[in-house]
């Protein structure tokens, strides 16, 4: 995010805009610990506004070049870049995002995803999923190059079009609340895609599970 001064980067989440950590000092952190580790950490960065892109990369370019290029095992680039299930229309411009960082850092991998909301019960659409795919023929973003951040509670509903965006060879990040149900789903994703299904979700908050009573209740998870 930007800070609330309009000057710097720092590391928040919406709608904090204030933090004591610069996107600098995080990224001279991890590569301090990298330095000094056998098991070096990956980088990844989220970003939740256009305006941070572009000082972010030149900031990342600048770490590597002191510390070198080998210091960061993977670096990944991620933003909400198109309208999901009950989200609001992206504040990014898809192919930009891709381009600027494809031309600052071609060996990343790019984490691309939609903006959803968790009150909406339907899940992602075959035409979203398609729309995704040919942003990545545009790009030339091909096979793991590219993971989709994909909300679990969205993602099990509509298993077909999971399928669709794994099936050209890319993976998935499922992320956000995932009930017992969805958990036994998601491994059964994760054993017949093997190391192409990313996991980072969390339990559900009592008001996250009474939607998925209502998706189940209402016919939209089985």
């Amino acid at each position: 995010m930007m800070a609330e001064d309009g000057k710097d980067v720092v590391m928040a989440h919406p709608p904090d805009r204030s933090s004591d950590l610069g996107i600098r000092d995080f990224l001279d952190a991890i590569a301090q610990h990298n330095s000094q580790t056998a098991s070096p950490l990956r980088v990844k960065l989220d970003f939740k506004e256009p305006q941070t892109l572009k000082p972010s990369l030149e900031i990342l370019g600048e770490v590597l070049q002191q510390r070198g290029a080998g210091v960061f095992p993977e670096v990944w680039l991620n933003a909400d870049v198109l309208q999901g299930p009950g989200g609001s229309e992206s504040s990014f411009d898809a192919d930009a995002f891709c381009s600027a960082c494809n031309k600052a850092f071609p060996s990343s991998v790019l984490s691309l995803g939609w903006r959803v909301s968790g009150a909406v019960l339907e899940g992602y659409t075959a035409s979203q999923a398609q729309e995704m795919l040919d942003l990545c023929q545009r790009q030339e973003l091909k096979g793991p190059r590219v993971t989709f951040a994909m909300s679990a509670f969205h993602s099990i509903q509509q298993p077909a079009v999971v399928a669709q965006l794994l099936d050209p060879g890319h993976t998935v990040t499922l992320w956000g609340p995932s009930n017992s149900k969805c958990d036994i789903w998601i491994q059964q994703l994760r054993n017949k895609y093997p190391g192409r299904v990313y996991v980072d979700t969390t339990e559900p908050s009592t008001v996250q599970g009474v939607v998925w009573w209502l998706g189940q209740l209402l016919g939209y998870l089985e």
